[in-house]
């Protein structure tokens, strides 16, 4: 739980990079600061987090300033020393902070961010490829975390946010985790701060199950991908914009599906390092069953017309995702 006493300056969230920029707090940004600090009628101030912006906030509140503290510092910590702490980590770290200083020997202390919150409390984005453990790694963390749904898509009871690109849940519990796909992405400055994961599953099991979900029912069982069928003609038009993703999220926090069946624990581990907390009883998935990146039997599911497209217009992600599988490439 977070402190009780938690309050807000309300600068923009764009001004943590513009005082990245200036490597100074702007004088009217300083001015708010400290009319705040003054207002609340603290005379010491505690700064959570000692790093860059932390040490030009600390050059604009300068009589105010009582010290740095941080996680590692925070068991010796007494209240004795300030009236409040303010945190100057980055946006998306605030959250973490707060249920850290909940914990500490500070608890009391009345807890101030810089920055307004947008709306919702967003733990994660995660932007994937369909039919690539979505939701099993959402319903996952939804259990194992105590955070809601939210997605682009409409659903059920889902409310609008105002900005109008995502749909919550009713009730917040600690967050919400919103879903998205490649074709839809969150890459909107609002959500600039907010921690992404990009899911991805070996590409031709995605076009093969993919087409398959969009089938009509009466077809899905023993169904063959081929290039006559409807569904081939919709998804395949997605290939080019799906590469450009791939390119983009090469150096990002990528996590492949198939790693929950081949490194369960290494990945529970990046998923504990992007979230800041461990998703204690993660349950690993079933069995593989008809995925091609185990059984490899093309045929069975899809043209060879379309297995040796996708392995032609895919070779480069597969060779850097999926090395293990560049035997596979024509």
């Amino acid at each position: 739980m977070a402190p009780q006493h938690f309050l807000s300056i309300n600068l923009p969230v764009t001004s943590y990079e513009e005082i990245s920029l200036q490597n100074q707090v702007p004088p009217e940004l300083c001015h708010k600061i400290r009319s705040f600090i003054k207002g609340k009628g603290y005379s010491r101030v505690l700064l959570f987090g000692s790093g860059h912006t932390g040490q030009v906030v600390s050059n604009c509140i300068e009589e105010y300033f009582a010290g740095f503290i941080d996680t590692r510092s925070l068991n010796q910590a007494h209240q004795g020393k300030a009236e409040a702490i303010l945190i100057t980590t980055a946006p998306l770290h605030v959250r973490q902070v707060q249920e850290t200083l909940s914990k500490s020997p500070l608890a009391e202390l009345p807890t101030i961010s810089l920055f307004t919150e947008e709306g919702k409390n967003i733990r994660m984005i995660l932007e994937s490829q369909p039919r690539s453990g979505t939701d099993y790694l959402i319903e996952n963390l939804r259990r194992t975390l105590d955070i809601d749904y939210a997605s682009v898509y409409p659903f059920p009871n889902g409310r609008r946010r105002d900005d109008g690109h995502v749909f919550y849940g009713p009730k917040s519990g600690r967050g919400y985790i919103i879903k998205t796909h490649f074709m839809r992405p969150l890459h909107y400055p609002q959500y600039r701060y907010v921690p992404h994961l990009f899911l991805i599953s070996f590409f031709p099991d995605t076009y093969y199950k993919w087409a398959r979900m969009i089938a009509p029912e009466s077809d899905r069982p023993n169904y063959r991908l081929t290039p006559v069928r409807p569904e081939w003609q919709i998804i395949s038009s997605y290939i080019p914009l799906h590469l450009r993703w791939l390119q983009y999220i090469a150096k990002l926090d990528v996590l492949r599906f198939e790693d929950f069946y081949l490194d369960f624990q290494g990945t529970i581990e990046s998923l504990a390092s992007l979230l800041g907390e461990r998703p204690e009883g993660f349950i690993p998935p079933g069995t593989p069953s008809r995925r091609l990146y185990w059984r490899e039997d093309f045929s069975k599911r899809m043209d060879p017309a379309i297995t040796q497209e996708l392995l032609v217009r895919f070779r480069e992600p597969i060779r850097f995702f999926y090395p293990e599988k560049s035997h596979l490439l024509p």
